[in-house]
């Protein structure tokens, strides 16, 4: 059966996060390494060093007494400093500069949409996660919860995940728009579980991609078990026969 193929490799090696969106559509999302994490949380504090010391230097430029000048590193640069991270995910979809760097992001690991209240939990105990212990708190709890969330993740429901894979929903696989009249092919498509049609999706893309005879064998593959699955006869086009079943499956469950 195809539910039971290994979908992918890194599986095995990488948490995976899955869950049910608004639509009804499961979403698989790989969850960021811890080195990740550790590599967005560097950029975003050079990059702050960076700015607050061209701002102290401007300051000192501009000629204001040493009282003044203070007043202001404290009254601007700190709260800069202190509330970075919390405005940029809360301003930037979960992301701030060292995250999109990255490619990770903020989400709430049930699907829902990240609030004020959850962003703001998670970074108030920011403090006791990586500054107050170093970051090992952080490493260490990231490491053994199987969400790889630290403390304040916990709390508020949220983890950290890789955007560059991410599972989209099938709307966004084809123009509804095109489907408005059109008659499936293939209506036992509906047999299909989403995880399947989500392979079928990743097969044809990835068959694009890599023109080579591995590729065109599990394409075969895949298209051979999907029709033995759905009792129809495959058609001679690997490629054209796995298209129809997605445009099928997505005309029938829009």
């Amino acid at each position: 059966m195809i539910e039971k193929l290994d979908l992918s490799f890194r599986d095995k090696i990488m948490k995976i996060l899955e869950f049910e969106n608004t639509q009804g559509i499961n979403l698989r999302y790989e969850v960021a390494s811890p080195i990740e994490r550790i590599g967005s949380f560097i950029i975003d504090f050079i990059l702050l060093s960076i700015f607050v010391g061209l701002a102290s230097i401007s300051l000192e430029l501009m000629g204001f007494k040493p009282s003044i000048t203070e007043a202001l590193r404290l009254a601007v640069l700190i709260p800069i400093v202190v509330f970075y991270s919390l405005a940029f995910e809360l301003l930037n979809d979960g992301r701030s500069i060292g995250k999109m760097m990255l490619g990770i992001k903020v989400i709430r690991v049930d699907g829902k949409e990240v609030s004020t209240y959850d962003f703001l939990t998670r970074w108030m105990f920011r403090w006791i996660d990586i500054y107050l212990s170093g970051g090992a708190l952080a490493v260490i709890a990231i490491g053994a919860s199987p969400r790889s969330q630290r403390i304040g993740d916990m709390l508020a429901d949220t983890t950290v995940i890789r955007t560059k894979n991410l599972r989209v929903s099938l709307k966004r696989l084809q123009g509804l728009s095109e489907l408005k009249n059109y008659t499936p092919v293939f209506p036992q498509v509906l047999h299909l579980s989403e995880e399947q049609i989500f392979l079928l999706s990743e097969t044809i893309s990835r068959g694009k991609k890599y023109k080579n005879q591995g590729h065109v064998d599990a394409t075969e593959t895949l298209a051979m078990g999907l029709a033995r699955e759905l009792k129809i006869e495959k058609p001679p086009q690997t490629e054209a026969f796995l298209k129809q079943l997605m445009k099928d499956y997505i005309a029938l469950t829009r």
